[in-house]
């Protein structure tokens, strides 16, 4: 993490994080610290100042942390500051280390849940603006990925809030009505 002047010779600085646009580099998702969105609803699901989706890593035991985990398909962890590193290599069950960039270690998760879905069945794939949908199949469908007041589906499809137990935000649930692809866009 860097702070860095807004413009050139300006004296206004800005708090940039090196890897917030890592994502769109490698083509996949991370939940983690340098959210473009500080102020949002959803900032509670990040992962800094010693916090994992709101609960406290140092109070998180084995399972609690293999739940939070799960809740969101997460498959690898990216960790910065020497205190989470060590403080996720108390889970060896749960988190490998697999690689070290510079400071940073990246944890893979041993044994991840891979589907984005908690009701209904489908094939999901995510990109920068878009959540798309296959083979969907199910009355009504609730994608891991946080709701937004301003989403829509293509083709228009019913879309709501799932609320989640202990989330301030909830998922995305989707009636597809026969629709077996459809995406997620913002509106």
């Amino acid at each position: 993490m860097q702070t860095l002047p807004i413009q050139p010779g300006g004296t206004v600085t800005s708090v940039f994080r090196r890897f917030v646009f890592l994502p769109l580099q490698v083509e996949r998702e991370f939940l983690g610290e340098g959210s473009l969105c500080p102020l949002s609803a959803q900032r509670y699901a990040g992962f800094a100042y010693g916090r994992l989706c709101g609960a406290s890593l140092d109070s998180l035991g084995p399972a609690e942390l293999h739940a939070l985990l799960d809740r969101y398909a997460i498959a690898w962890v990216i960790a910065q500051s020497p205190k989470t590193i060590d403080t996720l290599g108390r889970f060896p069950q749960t988190l490998e280390p697999a690689v070290t960039i510079d400071d940073l270690t990246v944890f893979r998760v041993l044994d991840p849940e891979r589907s984005r879905l908690i009701e209904g069945e489908g094939i999901v794939h995510a990109s920068l603006d878009r959540i798309e949908v296959h083979a969907a199949r199910g009355r009504r469908l609730v994608l891991k990925y946080h709701w937004l007041p301003n989403l829509r589906a293509v083709p228009p499809l019913r879309i709501e809030e799932a609320p989640q137990p202990g989330a301030v935000v909830g998922f995305i649930a989707v009636y597809p009505e026969g629709q077996d692809e459809f995406s997620i866009v913002p509106g």
